[in-house]
Parts: C-alpha cells; structure tokens; sequence
C-alpha cells in the first residue's frame, strides 16, 4: 500500500524547467509582438483576403518620376498652405482645433508631407528574394491617407450642405479646406500612389476618429467651453456651439440625426473609395488599378516588420 502512494506521489511531482536568458527573452518577445499583431492587426492592415498577391509596396507609396515628383511637390505646397494661412488668419489660435475641418487639415498636412518623403528618399534597394515589409514610415503613410482621405470629402460634404449660407464670402478659406484639398487627396491616393483602403482600416482608423470628435462635441457642450468666434455676449442666443447644426443644447435631435448620417455615409463612402481604389471603374469592369508584385504566385505576403518603406 505504501509503495502505491509513493508511485502516485512520484507520478504527480513535476519540475519547473530552468529557463535560460535568451529562451526567456524569445518568450517574451513573441508574446509581445503576437500582442501587438492581436491588437493592432497588423498583418491584416496590409492584406486583402480577397486576393492573395503581395502588394509592392515600393511602387504604391514611393513611385518615382519627374512629373510624380512636381506633382507631389505642389499638393504638399499647397495643402500646408492651406493649414498654416488658415491657422495664421484665425482670430482665436486656441480654438482653432476645436473644428474638424482643422483637424482633417493637420492629418493631410501629415499625409502630403510623408507622400512627398516617400518618393524622394526612401530607398527601393531589395536583396533577391526579401520580402517587402510595412516600416514605420509605410504605416504612418498609409493611416494618415485612410484618415485624410475619409475626412476630407466628409468635412466638404457638412460645409456645403449644413454650413453654407448665402451670407457666407466664397473665398480661400471657403473653398481650399472644403473641397480643393479633398480633391488633391483623392487624386494623389488613388492615381498616383494607388494605395489600397481595407476594411480594417475602417473599423480601425476611421470609426475611432468620427467618435472622438463626436465626443469632443458633447464634452464641448457639457462643460460650456463655448465660442469665441461666434459668441456675443447674449445670454438669449444659443451661438456657443462648435457647429449650428450641432447645438446638443437646443437642437439635440438633429444633432443626433447628424451624427447618425455620420455612420451612413461614411460607410457608403468608402465603399465608393475602396472600389475607386482597386478597380478602374466602379462597376463593369475589373482589372485592377492597384500595384502588385510579379510573378508572386507562391509567396505568402508578410506585412509585418520593419523595412525601407
């Protein structure tokens, strides 16, 4: 009886293994980086699972040429421009970026900045047979694009059709960040560097975008920041909100019908993108205007990592 006991004893004794330096630092390095992949979704940022080729990277954010240069130059000039003569000319700088046109301004001025960066100092040096791989530099691209590319033509589409009033100059300030800029954008995204907008992009970069400012909105409203631009000192008029149409105070309902209009055609909109991105014509035909590596049949495409672009 007693050598049972001492048998199941012995049958359930288990010993930590002694973990070395390196195997720790493996471990750990693999969990963070299975962490960052889970979270981030990395490897699906870059990838369509609706086609399997690998998408050449070099090609779609830093093409080259003459003419692709000037062109990148004068989107860059021009949209920075745009930015800094509406931040100088504004009357109250501190609320400046209590507006989403502005915000959608400071992303684009990001976007044209690392477009024009890309075609003219990353490398496309590549050893036979490496894969290409999503740097800093391509991701930081890519968001700002997806971003930029989102707002700006949402921001065009609210000025005119909510904001406008006949009342309003059609000037630079009018017509630059609510719609020029938006067109050069589009253009640069879609025809000139062909970068690709995935559906992940959407619930990871776009959704999250459109809530915060939202709830800036509401913050706005809830502690009484007020509107130094519109404000006169007449406590029966309700003129402290960031937007008339969006007075949550007096009009909560069509501010509510707004922000809901938000999430409808946003989606429809990027659908738009997205088909405008990968095809050359919405419907009827669909060969595909995105950059692709040849003769990439075999290859798994790994988007992970760290590289040139």
């Amino acid at each position: 009886m007693n050598q049972r006991e001492n048998r199941d004893k012995e049958t359930f004794v288990y010993e930590q293994p002694t973990l070395t330096r390196d195997t720790r630092e493996k471990r750990q390095e693999g969990c963070c980086s299975g962490c960052r992949q889970t979270f981030f979704g990395l490897r699906e940022f870059g990838s369509d699972s609706s086609n399997p080729q690998q998408l050449d990277l070099h090609a779609t954010f830093a093409p080259r040429g003459v003419l692709i240069f000037i062109w990148k130059a004068i989107v860059a000039i021009f949209v920075i421009a745009t930015f800094v003569y509406t931040l100088v000319d504004s009357q109250y700088r501190g609320f400046y970026f209590a507006y989403v046109t502005n915000w959608s301004l400071l992303v684009s001025c990001v976007y044209v900045i690392l477009s024009l960066f890309n075609s003219c100092c990353v490398s496309h040096r590549q050893h036979p047979g490496e894969r290409q791989r999503i740097g800093t530099i391509t991701a930081l691209t890519w968001i700002s694009y997806v971003i930029a590319s989102h707002a700006e033509p949402l921001v065009t589409i609210f000025f005119w059709s909510a904001e406008y009033t006949r009342e309003l100059e059609v000037n630079f300030d009018s017509l630059a960040p609510h719609g020029l800029v938006a067109v050069l954008i589009l253009v640069d995204g879609i025809l000139i560097n062909r970068i690709p907008v995935r559906w992940i992009h959407y619930w990871y970069l776009i959704v999250p975008y459109d809530l915060i400012y939202l709830l800036w909105t509401v913050l706005h409203f809830v502690f009484d920041v007020g509107n130094p631009n519109q404000s006169d000192q007449d406590p029966s008029s309700n003129d402290d909100a960031i937007y008339q149409v969006l007075q949550w105070e007096d009009d909560w309902e069509m501010a509510l019908v707004l922000t809901v209009l938000v999430f409808v055609i946003g989606p429809i909109f990027f659908f738009l993108q997205r088909r405008l991105t990968m095809y050359r014509f919405l419907c009827g035909d669909n060969r595909l205007r995105l950059r692709y590596i040849q003769n990439n049949d075999n290859v798994e495409p790994d988007n992970t990592g760290d590289s040139d672009v």
